[in-house]
């Protein structure tokens, strides 16, 4: 094989935690009993998902390299107003571990040092309109206000003409498209 795609690994994630509760029989780490459970927990989770991710990226090294892609959900920084006025693990870890408004989506600390084991990260958008149908595309370069800190891929000469409207750092959202950028 010479590419592995994983798509998404939010879904192997998810995987792990359910692994990880099921052996205590809950169904979330808040139901855990002891003191520190829910510390063991999530120290479990953290250990899990960086071995799966350094797997992925020892392939690239491999004695025959392999391309690999993985897809990853993202989600708004949780707004700490909304729990009852508590300091947030996004609001501590802002400005020292992660910059902008978005996060992979997953629980625990992990999500703040994921981009960072990967070498390059390319953001899939939809693109809008009122009066035609919705066109799903790759930003080639991140908006550093809203991915900061989670890596910004280089830029290229990549364009995408939608409906007579230039995007650069655009891509069609298929496969041939970014292998393209990425070599």
């Amino acid at each position: 094989y010479d590419a592995v795609i994983l798509d998404p690994l939010t879904d192997v994630f998810e995987l792990v935690a359910h692994n990880l509760l099921a052996q205590d029989e809950v169904e979330s780490p808040r139901d855990l009993d002891g003191k520190n459970s829910g510390i063991a927990y999530y120290g479990a989770f953290r250990k899990k998902c960086v071995q799966i991710v350094r797997d992925l990226t020892i392939l690239t090294a491999a004695p025959h390299p392999k391309w690999v892609l993985t897809a990853m959900h993202t989600q708004p920084v949780v707004d700490e107003n909304i729990i009852d006025k508590k300091s947030t693990q996004a609001k501590k870890a802002r400005g020292t571990r992660y910059e902008g408004d978005v996060l992979p989506m997953m629980e625990g600390s992990y999500k703040f040092d994921l981009a960072g084991a990967f070498a390059m990260k390319l953001y899939c958008r939809v693109l809008t309109n009122p009066t035609r149908s919705p066109e799903f595309v790759v930003q080639i370069n991140a908006d550093s206000k809203r991915f900061a800190g989670l890596g910004i891929a280089g830029a290229t000469e990549s364009g995408l003409v939608i409906n007579d409207q230039k995007w650069d750092n655009y891509l069609p959202n298929d496969l041939p498209s970014i292998l393209g950028a990425i070599k």
